[in-house]
């Protein structure tokens, strides 16, 4: 069952030039029923050889795939925009890794996963493209690694401060070259290398190997008399964090560059030009500078703490994003008329108790906004067009009691929409609409094995923590009479949305089991208001924790919840919190689950090879978690690492051995403090795990052990054992 959440559209007839606005929302109608069947007619898309699609890409995608792809470990080839058997095999090897089907072609959800993948081990290392100054050869560097550089008439090198890692960039001149003559003399100079590893093609080679206790790679290549190697050394203590980094700066070494030879190094934004448009501190500025911004400040008026998030349309007005002053200060749609150079003073569409989330739905043929899709409790579409209005209407007849999110094409007109259905129970299923008379036709469904009948309810409801702040909570009830064992899910960030009104496939997971599970949005979590998300800045095991506990409190006086049968569990914050509450509420949980876990707060600031960037260590973290030295007495009182010995109640403790995000010193020193305290843990160590679950089989491995633990402590076999 959904409880929907009310929406306030305002100068919706602003948007359409001789047409009054239709605006509708497609809330679900009646929840828990199998969806109405529909005629299906199969839609087969011709098959695409993986090479031929891969090369249909335009030059910088394919540049920018490869170099993603050397970055995760699977391409070691030259990065060069050429298509071949070796790059289609990398993106099928990189499939297969996170468990999806080795097709050779990533879908546009694949993409996306692996170039944040990449973009994290990038900013970790502090890579950069450079073009070296006496050659003019243009390589990568891991400028964190290797801060020092010097150069001379012969190349150029950088270093580490304590030399573990050098890397080298050579040139000299030499008479008819080989690449076989070339690798042999290599090889020899200087005198002691062993090499494990030769390549030799008619224009370069490569070699890899021992020098004394260092490790090497050497790929060097000439062009007429001109020779150039590049050569990098480093300690086995750094392997684990420099190899990766090498296959990398293999693929993007060109030593004699041509036009479009590698991919462009990532923009990353420090200054942005914008303009203000209001005495409340809303700027109108391009998306590209200020997504990912720490800080915006506004000269001679300061930080700018309501950023107008822009969404240019073909209308020639630009959408503004902007906070408001009412209750919880949500943000809402402002419209921007350049021509008269100000915004309308009413919103076009704000959402009672959520922050406008959303996107134009456009006709760019005729230059019309037909819509906006938006995220409340759950997505939805408040149509301007009469027209789509119309289909939303039908669609949503044919497809009862499920969010039908409608999408156009270029031009609307005369084209299939595509329909993406979903619910609490029902995972995505896709559908095409239209044109004309063709009605719904079925084009596949994500998990065609899950039965929405068989699946849990999901419920969103707001409640009120101790000191009368109002937060969110979704709930999600099993099967059956309760009140029922119960696990509280925390989401990670803090500062960041965690749920919505949709199938999850962790709660369904745990429901499947019997078990109830609540989802808080406690103070610190985005999407529903400024005051809720700063409520929570530098609160981190204080109010926050203390919202989670009233949570499940809450819970147990409704009746659904067995308060002797809780168990709380996150992963990233959701992990810390979940250590938290075993330490400062015992009496609430009988047992915790924790992954990627933050154990020591003071730790994230001091660890240099996690994906947290300075500028966010210098100027974020400060502001949303605490000052390293103002509040270094909070931290030690709020570190589940200084508190190990206080845990006494049964722990599952998780961690991946690649996790840049919440690196694994974390764990190893959480578990050996636990440990030290004779705690009752469950150590389990994934090593080729990042931060979340990559590899099919580790997820598997890991909520299978999840299973058997709740069922020990709070499950059945957990009553069972208190009868004896």
């Amino acid at each position: 069952m959904r409880l929907l959440s009310a929406a306030t559209w305002m100068s919706a007839t602003l948007l359409l030039s001789s047409t009054p606005a239709l605006a509708q929302m497609t809330p679900p109608a009646a929840v828990g029923t199998k969806p109405k069947a529909v005629a299906t007619i199969p839609v087969r898309p011709a098959m695409q050889p993986p090479q031929d699609a891969t090369s249909a890409m335009a030059q910088a995608d394919r540049l920018a795939l490869q170099s993603d792809l050397a970055w995760t470990g699977q391409y070691n080839g030259a990065i060069s925009g050429e298509v071949s058997e070796r790059m289609v095999n990398a993106i099928k090897a990189y499939q297969k890794l996170r468990g999806g089907q080795p097709t050779g072609v990533l879908t546009p959800q694949e993409r996306a996963v692996l170039a944040d993948a990449a973009r994290r081990k990038q900013e970790s290392v502090g890579w950069k493209i450079v073009t070296d100054p006496v050659s003019g050869a243009r390589l990568g560097v891991p400028t964190r690694l290797v801060p020092q550089q010097a150069s001379d008439a012969n190349g150029s090198k950088w270093t580490s401060p304590d030399g573990a890692v050098q890397i080298q960039l050579a040139r000299r001149k030499e008479a008819n070259p080989t690449a076989a003559a070339l690798a042999d003399h290599e090889k020899q100079d200087p005198p002691g290398r062993t090499v494990d590893y030769t390549a030799v093609k008619p224009d370069f080679f490569v070699l890899s190997g021992q020098q004394g206790p260092k490790k090497f790679y050497i790929r060097g290549t000439f062009k007429g008399d001109e020779v150039r190697v590049l050569t990098i050394l480093y300690d086995q203590a750094s392997a684990n964090v420099v190899e990766p980094v090498v296959i990398a700066m293999s693929g993007a070494f060109t030593a004699f560059p041509a036009a479009s030879a590698v991919p462009p190094p990532r923009r990353s934004v420090d200054y942005g030009t914008g303009i203000v448009v209001s005495e409340d501190g809303a700027i109108v500025a391009d998306r590209d500078v200020t997504d990912g911004c720490i800080a915006i400040t506004i000269p001679s008026s300061g930080h700018a703490d309501r950023i107008a998030d822009v969404i240019a349309s073909v209308d020639g007005h630009l959408y503004l994003a902007r906070g408001g002053n009412g209750p919880g200060r949500t943000s809402a749609l402002y419209r921007f008329d350049p021509a008269r150079w100000q915004s309308d003073a009413e919103p076009v569409v704000s959402i009672k108790g959520f922050d406008f989330d959303g996107d134009l739905v456009e006709d760019h043929c005729t230059h019309k906004v037909l819509g906006l899709h938006y995220d409340s409790d759950a997505l939805g579409t408040a149509w301007l067009d009469p027209a789509m209005a119309a289909a939303q209407a039908k669609i949503d007849a044919a497809l009862p009691g499920r969010v039908n999110i409608v999408q156009v094409a270029s031009c609307a007109s005369g084209t299939p929409l595509l329909v993406t259905s979903t619910s609490d129970r029902a995972p995505e299923q896709y559908f095409l609409y239209g044109p004309g008379d063709a009605g719904l036709r079925s084009v596949s469904e994500s998990r065609p094995t899950i039965d929405p009948r068989q699946m849990a309810d999901t419920d969103f409801y707001r409640i009120k923590a101790r000191d009368g702040r109002e937060f969110p909570v979704y709930v999600t009830r099993p099967h059956g009479k309760g009140p029922w064992p119960t696990v509280v899910l925390v989401h990670g960030g803090p500062n960041a949305r965690g749920w919505s009104w949709e199938w999850d496939d962790e709660s369904q997971f745990l429901a499947s089991r019997g078990y109830l599970v609540v989802k808080p949005e406690f103070r610190g979590s985005a999407g529903y208001g400024t005051e809720l998300e700063a409520a929570g800045f530098r609160q981190w095991g204080l109010a926050t924790q203390d919202d989670i506990a009233d949570a499940t409190r809450w819970a147990a006086a409704q009746g659904w919840s067995d308060a002797k049968r809780t168990c709380i569990a996150g992963a990233s914050f959701g992990g810390y919190a979940t250590l938290m509450g075993l330490i400062r509420y015992p009496e609430l949980y009988r047992c915790g689950i924790a992954y990627s876990a933050v154990a020591d707060i003071g730790m994230m600031y001091e660890t240099w090879w996690s994906d947290l960037s300075d500028d966010w260590k210098g100027y974020g973290m400060p502001v949303t978690v605490g000052d390293r030295e103002k509040d270094a007495a909070q931290f030690i009182a709020t570190s589940p690492l200084k508190l190990a010995a206080r845990i006494k109640q049964p722990l599952l403790l998780t961690h991946g051995g690649h996790d840049q995000r919440v690196p694994i010193e974390q764990a190893t020193a959480m578990h050996d403090a636990l440990e030290a305290a004779h705690a009752p843990v469950t150590w389990v160590y994934y090593p080729e795990e990042c931060h979340g679950f990559c590899i099919q089989k580790d997820r598997f491995d890991f909520y299978r052990r999840m299973e058997a633990f709740l069922a020990a402590n709070i499950g059945a076999a957990a009553t069972n054992a208190s009868a004896n």
